[in-house]
């Protein structure tokens, strides 16, 4: 028996299919936008596991095979550590294809696909990100993340992780006919691999039955989100990408007004000066003024935030700075007491440190960074104790979770932390708020909004992709499929309504 290290539960076989498109007979709950056939258990690659049915490691549908791991007694930050953990799937079930690793306990294993996450260098030692290897006919290739749309949750030093990858490969990857591409059976360990590629420590192999894929292909979606419900104050955070929408403001224009959001934060809008924020967002056509709350600047000056708002805003004084041992350095945050129909509400925007992995300077400025921004948004929120509390922005979370929690910490009204919302892709089982196609990481949770629960309720959440919808759904809602490539990040949506 080799070593636990790390570890898989242990697996009790089960197929579970899901429809190829969204279609169920009536609007879904406004609240809990279903991402499986009504009535269908199943996955959400979020990192937290509590959904699996006990004792079990590994199960499909008819779009993707899912994974659940942990590294036995340790946090370990998948993407950005000096090991190698790697997810080897024999897709066919049979040795005779793929590469059998040469140690005693996986000879009956044939590894068609390799997943790596920090991948191992030819040169030796380690690299960022994940890699997909694919062994066939004695050779190997090796693919970016999206050659199998895979996605992994959390993209922070974790207890457990979860992760999932297609059935339905957009490009041809020269994998066995049966298994992952059609109905048969899947194998496979996850394991620690030593310098020269070979596990070092595995976990009990896992074996599963699979069916049917789903004949359309990829998964769509065939509702638009949900419309903004009565009383409710929408809110949306997104980070756009070196100041985009200045150059291509059309995509952002389509996405917003599909959205109808109140109030916008943003991130990576560098040099986004109020008059020209409120030139911007005028030329939306929407009714009504915008109102903005801007840092300026640029995201490496410690600028490129704003809060747009269609309720008139009180920016907070002054720039927030942190003080450390090399000195006072910026934060990038700009917060603001907003005059919504509900009372005032403190909202907070922030673009956390970047990179890193857990424990680095990168994850201990992010933390320091998180203190400061809580601070701010508490002092300010003493002259409104009854407000309404929100932040969020794009928290960079790629080493470890506390700045997270730094950041929300007593900010309720209450007193208590803020809660962390946790809207679903519409159209996916993720909760993905990054993608960047062709680069070394696979899409993850980087972007976030807190809320005060002590006084109102996220009646409805969402996360939004063009890329996720049917040709109808994309035409009604007067979007193109490839408006939401047009940043890196997603919008994160979520819906308060006082209590």
């Amino acid at each position: 028996m080799a070593t636990t290290f790390p570890r898989l539960v242990a697996l009790l076989p089960v197929t579970l299919l899901a429809a190829c498109q969204f279609a169920p007979t009536q609007e879904p709950p406004a609240a809990n936008i279903p991402m499986l056939a009504p009535g269908e258990p199943g996955v959400l690659v979020d990192g937290d596991t509590s959904e699996w049915p006990a004792q079990l490691a590994a199960w499909s549908d008819e779009h993707y095979l899912y994974l659940r791991f942990t590294i036995e007694n340790e946090q370990l930050t998948l993407q950005s550590s000096g090991r190698t953990v790697s997810i080897l799937l024999d897709t066919d079930a049979s040795a005779t294809t793929g590469l059998v690793p040469a140690r005693a306990g996986l000879s009956e294993l044939g590894a068609d696909v390799e997943i790596q996450f920090s991948p191992l260098k030819a040169s030796g030692g380690t690299s960022s990100g994940a890699a997909i290897l694919v062994h066939s006919g004695g050779s190997t290739q090796r693919f970016k993340a999206d050659a199998l749309d895979l996605a992994i949750a959390p993209t922070y030093a974790s207890s457990w992780y979860e992760a999932r990858i297609t059935r339905t490969p957009a490009m041809s990857l020269n994998l066995p006919p049966s298994g992952l591409l059609a109905p048969g059976r899947v194998r496979g360990v996850v394991a620690m691999l030593d310098n020269s590629g070979l596990p070092e420590a595995w976990a009990d192999p896992f074996d599963i039955q699979t069916e049917d894929i789903c004949p359309g292909g990829e998964r769509l979606s065939d509702f638009a989100p949900p419309a903004k419900p009565a009383e409710a104050i929408r809110v949306m955070t997104l980070n756009v990408e070196r100041g985009a929408p200045m150059t291509r403001p059309e995509p952002f224009r389509r996405i917003m007004r599909a959205i109808n959001p109140d109030v916008i934060l943003v991130q990576e809008w560098d040099g986004a000066e109020a008059d020209t924020l409120r030139s911007w967002f005028a030329a939306l056509g929407t009714e009504g003024e915008w109102h903005i709350a801007t840092a300026g600047g640029t995201t490496a000056s410690g600028g490129g935030v704003a809060i747009a708002s269609r309720f008139k805003l009180t920016q907070l004084p002054g720039r927030l700075m942190t003080n450390e041992g090399s000195g006072p350095r910026p934060v990038r945050f700009v917060g603001a007491i907003a005059e919504s129909p509900a009372g005032p509400m403190v909202i907070g925007t922030t673009h956390l440190k970047c990179c890193g992995t857990s424990g680095s300077s990168e994850d201990q400025r992010r933390m320091t960074e998180a203190r400061a921004v809580s601070a701010a948004l508490r002092a300010a929120a003493g002259a409104y104790p009854a407000a309404i509390r929100v932040v969020g922005g794009d928290l960079n979370l790629v080493g470890s979770r506390p700045p997270l929690d730094l950041l929300r910490a007593e900010l309720d009204a209450d007193g208590s932390d803020l809660s962390v919302a946790s809207p679903q892709v519409i159209g996916d089982v993720t909760l993905t708020t990054w993608r960047s196609p062709g680069s070394d990481f696979p899409p993850g949770r980087l972007d976030y909004l807190a809320y005060s629960d002590a006084n109102a309720d996220v009646v409805s959440s969402f996360v939004f992709d063009t890329a996720r919808f049917t040709a109808e759904v994309l035409a009604k809602m007067g979007v193109e499929r490839g408006d939401s490539a047009s940043t890196d990040h997603l919008p994160v949506v979520i819906d308060l309504k006082p209590r």
